[in-house]
C-alpha cells in the first residue's frame, strides 16, 4: 500500500517518460520562484526538432529513445537547483533561479553544443533543438507573459535553425 502511494506521489509530480518533472511541478515552481527572492530569474524552453518524422519513420519507440536521452543529456548539464521539466511532447523547460541574462546565454550555448557533438548512434537519435529563454529581472511579469515571450523566442530559433539547415543541404 505504502509503495503504492509513493508511486502515485512520484507520477504525480514528474513525467513517466522521461523521469524528469512534468508540466504541472514545473508551472507550480514557476509560481514560487517568481518572486524577487530568486531574481534574476531565467526560464528556458526547448523543443526537439523533428520528433514527428523519428516517430514516423522509426517507430514511437524510438522517439520515445530520442525523448529518454535528450533528457538524460539536460540532466546531466543542469546544474543542482535548477527544475528540469518535460512539458509534453517535445517540449522541455528549465528554471534557472539566481540567474542572469548571461549566464542562461551561456547555458544556451551549451545545450546547442552538447547536442551537436553528441555521438549517440544511430544519428537520428542526436537531439536537434531550439531554445528560447528570458530572465526575469527585477519587475514582477505575470507567468503567462513570460512563458508566451519564450514560447515566440524558442520558435524564432527554430525558423533559424530551419533556414539554415536548408541552406546547408542546398550547398552540398
Amino acid at each position: 500500500m505504502k509503495r503504492s502511494e509513493e508511486k502515485i506521489s512520484y507520477l504525480s509530480f514528474h513525467d513517466a517518460l522521461t523521469g524528469l518533472y512534468n508540466q504541472a511541478y514545473f508551472e507550480e515552481e514557476l509560481e514560487r520562484y517568481n518572486s524577487p527572492r530568486y531574481y534574476p530569474l531565467s526560464i528556458m524552453m526547448v523543443d526537439i526538432n523533428g520528433l514527428k518524422v523519428i516517430n514516423d519513420t522509426f517507430g514511437h519507440y524510438e522517439g520515445d529513445k530520442l525523448l529518454q536521452h535528450f533528457a538524460s543529456l539536460l540532466n546531466s548539464i543542469s546544474r543542482k537547483g535548477d527544475v528540469v521539466a518535460r512539458l509534453g511532447g517535445d517540449e522541455f523547460a528549465i528554471l534557472l533561479p539566481s540567474t542572469t541574462a548571461e549566464q542562461v546565454h551561456d547555458f544556451h550555448k551549451r545545450i546547442k553544443k552538447t547536442c551537436e557533438e553528441d555521438s549517440i548512434k544511430p544519428i537520428y537519435l542526436r537531439p536537434s533543438i531550439a531554445l528560447g529563454c528570458i530572465t526575469q529581472k527585477g519587475e514582477y511579469q505575470n507567468t503567462e507573459t513570460l512563458l508566451k515571450e519564450i514560447d515566440k523566442r524558442m520558435y524564432q530559433d527554430k525558423n533559424i535553425t530551419n533556414c539554415l539547415r536548408a541552406n546547408t543541404h542546398r550547398q552540398r
